[in-house]
């Protein structure tokens, strides 16, 4: 409402209390033509006392009032107004005390608004949660309105796995799903459904790329089998490298980006082929590990030998013979080995040594040195070597046999 408003309503309140007996004391005392002068003067005074009263409240509020704050005002303002409702009937409401009225009202409409905001804080803190939270979290927190429009705290799950984007199929992987509802595994082809903290093995799902999802469908992280071929692994006969006896063997599926074999924790090979060594009769193992489309390949072979290595020695010589490497006796490996050694011939009769040699330029040549004459034709005589050094894997460093002299 407007000053001037304020004002007009200020002089139709106002009222002066009206004496008839002082009028006619009056009117006995003038003339008639004195009566119509004062009827006309008795209307500009009364046009005068409001004028004095408009100015005068004009100069007071505009002057006396400046440094009164507007709190104050309104309170004299609603002071005055409670006054004139006093005197005039309660009738008439004052507009500033509208005002107020509308303020408190305005206060009490956001006082749940406050108490909203307490019960929220609260919540938070009952929860032991907070207002900025990770990604990791578990549980977030958002404030939704209801029916009656007041705000309050909503805790809703939030799903989430955190397993690895690659697995093999050759490895065996648990996927737990830690949530606590269901969640689900699928592509076009199959679809696996884990409950709420329960798992399944990777060995389970065919090779493949997947969705993991959340019951509403919403994709949590994509999931790749990744297929692995089974390796073809072929073995030889046994053959003879520097004297040494070894079985090859290789892979020969498609090409692997590595490979690996080693015996009894030892690295024999990083290509495709292979020497297994081959000393004693029966299965070796073989042990493989490999690299495909990044996935770890392990895997252990075995390998037959057919017979114990013996320094590949002959059983007889025949000094006539014309083959030079059948005129004396040497078992063949020391000829390729390059080791030390010692090799003596024992005739069985008498356990004594009938020749000795650590030279491969001096192999026996059938005399017995007891005599300085050949030993007898078709008599079987021990004959023994000690290496000063094994070879890697070999399992003995002395070795015997029988030899005899033939003739033909």
């Amino acid at each position: 409402m407007k000053f001037e408003d304020i004002i007009k309503q200020k002089v139709e309140q106002h009222q002066e209390a009206y004496d008839p007996k002082a009028w006619e004391a009056l009117s006995s005392k003038i003339g008639s033509s004195a009566a119509k002068v004062s009827s006309t003067l008795k209307w500009w005074m009364v046009a005068a006392s409001v004028l004095v009263v408009g100015v005068g409240c004009i100069v007071y509020f505009n002057t006396g009032n400046q440094n009164i704050k507007p709190t104050e005002q309104i309170k004299e303002v609603n002071a005055d107004n409670a006054t004139s409702k006093t005197n005039n009937d309660k009738s008439n409401v004052n507009v500033t005390s509208e005002k107020i009225i509308a303020a408190e009202a305005n206060e009490k409409e956001t006082a749940p608004v406050k108490n909203s905001t307490e019960k929220i804080q609260k919540a938070l803190e009952n929860n032991n949660l907070t207002k900025d939270e990770t990604v990791d979290n578990v549980k977030k927190t958002t404030v939704v309105r209801d029916e009656s429009g007041v705000l309050n705290p909503k805790v809703e799950t939030k799903i989430h796995v955190n397993w690895v984007a690659q697995i093999c199929d050759n490895e065996v992987i648990e996927l737990i799903n830690d949530n606590d509802v269901a969640i689900k595994i699928e592509n076009s082809e199959n679809s696996h459904l884990i409950s709420a903290h329960q798992s399944i093995q990777s060995s389970d799902l065919k090779a493949g790329i997947y969705k993991v999802k959340s019951k509403d469908g919403n994709v949590l992280q994509t999931l790749e089998i990744i297929h692995t071929q089974k390796l073809n692994f072929i073995s030889e006969e046994i053959v003879f490298e520097k004297g040494l006896p070894f079985v090859p063997a290789r892979i020969t599926s498609n090409e692997l980006s590595s490979y690996n074999w080693s015996l009894n924790g030892q690295q024999l090979s990083a290509k495709r082929e292979v020497l297994i060594p081959a000393f004693d009769k029966g299965n070796v193992k073989i042990d493989f590990s490999g690299i495909e489309n990044s996935c770890p390949i392990n895997e252990v072979y075995n390998v037959v030998v057919r017979e114990d290595y013996n320094l590949l020695a002959v059983n007889a010589f025949n000094v006539g013979s014309r083959d030079e490497r059948n005129k004396t006796f040497l078992p063949f490996a020391l000829y390729e080995r390059d080791e030390a050694f010692e090799m003596q011939i024992i005739d069985p009769k008498t356990g004594e040594v009938i020749f000795k040699t650590n030279s491969v330029e001096n192999p026996w040549n059938g005399i017995d040195n007891r005599t300085g004459e050949l030993v007898a034709p078709n008599a079987r005589y021990i004959w023994t070597v000690s290496l000063s050094r094994k070879a890697d894997f070999e399992t003995k460093g002395v070795y015997q046999g029988v030899i005899v002299r033939v003739v033909y």
